[in-house]
């Protein structure tokens, strides 16, 4: 709307000029989107995992009886930073390192 021209430009200066301030214009407005993008991204929160914790450990069970040691300690170290608190996350996971032979853990 604010470049809305109803009659032609016939000098050459006169579209030149149009054309800078269009140009003006579109990277002002440009910059103000890219400002609203990433003072979005800053102020929001983390976004929720989409596994919830039962998910997880049957996951991690899956994983192990396939044998895929490298996922399910994965899924393990995923469901004790949901929550670290939980006795049980800690015993299965201390479980599954015992399977695996990592005794430090």
């Amino acid at each position: 709307e604010k470049f809305f021209k109803t009659s032609a430009i016939h000098k050459e200066e006169e579209l030149h000029q149009f054309l800078s301030e269009l140009y003006v214009f579109l990277i002002e407005q440009m910059h103000k989107g890219v400002s609203q993008v990433f003072s979005l991204q800053n102020n929001s929160a983390p976004l929720p995992s989409p596994l919830d914790e039962e998910s997880l450990i049957h996951f991690a069970k899956e994983a192990e009886l396939n044998q895929n040691y490298e996922l399910a300690a994965r899924y393990y170290q995923e469901r004790l930073a949901m929550d670290q608190n939980n006795s049980s996350s800690w015993f299965d996971y201390g479980c599954f390192s015992l399977l695996v032979g990592n005794v430090s853990k």
